[in-house]
């Protein structure tokens, strides 16, 4: 195996992190964005010695796991976002079992996850990392997955949607007031996250700059 090579294969699981696994040419391969189920032609982008890493560049056959939780494609800061509630509760309780079994403790009975009453806006809280594009527009949202480019989800699904309209407002005073954003190369800028926490009982809202 060689970085460019093209595989077609079946996605067999999912890590915690959200990553489909396969087996290419016999080598585990971690394709981001791929569901159990899914038929995918996979480029290898990373040739490590116990794995590689690749990348879907076309999908022949979806899942019928496969469900989209979230309109954001460019996010990626759910690991389980592209399959069901329910499968996502399945999975995390094999991963409960499979780390008793690592340590000898087989025998212990697991229970059935206990799902939450909300899918959605579940979230009392979150920290946005702000960024500016070349436009001078700002990106208010979360890293992308081991790197520190930020992607716009000021309305995640999780949150509260008057987060959201809480960003709006902020990224106006922003741009009105020509507020710099902090350059982690330089040291320099004013702007550097939005911290929102909202009180479950109250409704009052607590912004953090």
């Amino acid at each position: 195996m060689k970085k460019n090579d093209l595989f077609r294969v079946k996605i067999d699981s999912i890590t915690n992190l959200g990553f489909g696994v396969a087996r290419c040419d016999g080598v585990v391969t971690f394709v981001a964005g791929a569901v159990p189920g899914d038929v995918v032609d996979v480029k290898i982008i990373k040739v490590m010695p116990s794995y590689a890493v690749g990348r879907a560049e076309k999908y022949i056959e979806y899942s019928v796991l496969r469900q989209n939780r979230c309109e954001n494609a460019q996010c990626q800061s759910c690991a389980y976002k592209n399959i069901s509630y329910e499968e996502e509760l399945r999975i995390k309780r094999e991963d409960v079992i499979a780390d008793f079994k690592k340590e000898g403790l087989s025998d212990i009975e697991i229970c059935p996850v206990t799902p939450s009453p909300k899918e959605s806006e579940y979230r009392n809280k979150a920290q946005y990392p702000i960024a500016m594009n070349k436009d001078g527009e700002y990106i208010v949202g979360f890293f992308l997955p081991k790197s520190h480019r930020v992607t716009d989800a000021r309305y995640c699904p999780l949150s509260p949607s008057v987060f959201g309209e809480i960003i709006d407002e902020l990224c106006s005073y922003f741009k009105e007031n020509s507020l710099s954003v902090y350059d982690e190369e330089s040291g320099k800028g004013l702007l550097r996250h939005i911290y929102l926490r909202r009180g479950e009982v109250s409704g009052e809202i607590l912004l953090t700059l």
